[in-house]
């Protein structure tokens, strides 16, 4: 007789367990830390607030979210909602908070070139 094959409880979910399940989430999360503190030390930051380095870095990768109680730390803590936490809902964030996280999202400004005509 063959080997009896029982299926994955994954299968047929579209994900592999190397795909993060919750990237949006992730992304914001980062963007988060990095205009809060500027800090590009991902281990720096989440000792300093109280979080384990895997823990932070599986937020931040989009393995794991915050559990209700880490989201409701890090919106006392940073001043985000939940909602943002959880779905990128904006109303009720800090303007200040979401230009800088847009800022960092686009990148450094880079100067504009200058032509042969705007140098005459």
């Amino acid at each position: 007789m063959g080997r009896s094959v029982i299926p994955s409880q994954n299968a047929g979910m579209g994900k592999t367990p190397s795909e993060p399940l919750y990237p949006e989430t992730g992304r914001r999360l980062r963007l988060l830390r990095l205009a809060i503190h500027e800090m590009d030390n991902q281990r720096a930051f989440a000792e300093l607030h109280g979080f384990s380095h895997s823990q932070w870095n599986n937020y931040e990768l989009g393995v794991s979210r915050p559990k209700p109680d880490d989201a409701l730390r890090i919106k006392q803590k940073f001043g985000v909602t939940t909602d943002w936490i959880y779905d990128g809902s904006e109303a009720m964030m800090p303007n200040w908070l979401l230009e800088k996280m847009a800022q960092i999202e686009r990148g450094p400004a880079t100067a504009p070139k200058r032509t042969r005509r705007a140098m005459a």
